[in-house]
């Protein structure tokens, strides 16, 4: 690029003292030569110039680092955000977790504490049922032929009319 832009410089120099010097001898072919060397030269400059300003990528080539130096950064913000998302699904996923693991505790205590509970009030209608009982026995209520008992009579456990004609699988 340099070498070039030094042999235009020459060819325009050399060009025009040829154009002066067969312009003052009067030697009308070099003249053209010499005027036709410089403007070639002068070309190839202007060329070489338009070349440099066309081709010349140090203003891109810095735009360009400094876009992906930010993209870079973008990306790191980016993997890091992720990482802490991550973190925080990890925490609420723990904590989740132990929260279900104290409302199972919390649940199996209140069973157990029910089932006792049931078990209690069970044992006490069975321990007032059989009182029941004993009494009625005691008074003679339970005898159907005494005076004043009134038993309930159950129905006969015999098989239903339908089924009894159906035969047993």
């Amino acid at each position: 690029m340099v070498l070039a832009k030094i042999g235009a410089t020459l060819g325009i120099c050399g060009g025009a003292i040829t154009l002066a010097y067969a312009t003052a001898t009067g030697e009308i072919a070099t003249a053209i030569a010499g005027g036709t060397t410089a403007v070639a030269a002068l070309l190839v400059l202007g060329l070489v110039y338009v070349r440099g300003w066309v081709c010349d990528t140090t203003a891109a080539r810095a735009r360009y680092d400094q876009v992906s130096t930010k993209l870079e950064d973008e990306r790191r913000r980016y993997v890091a955000f992720q990482a802490s998302l991550q973190a925080e699904r990890d925490r609420v996923r723990a904590e989740i977790a132990a929260s279900r693991a104290a409302l199972s505790e919390q649940l199996r205590i209140e069973r157990d504490r029910l089932e006792q509970e049931f078990e209690d009030q069970r044992g006490e209608l069975m321990r007032t049922s059989f009182e029941a009982g004993v009494d009625f026995t005691e008074r003679g209520l339970l005898d159907p032929a005494a005076p004043g008992a009134q038993v309930i009579r159950l129905p006969d456990r015999s098989p239903h009319p339908e089924t009894a004609s159906r035969p047993a699988p």
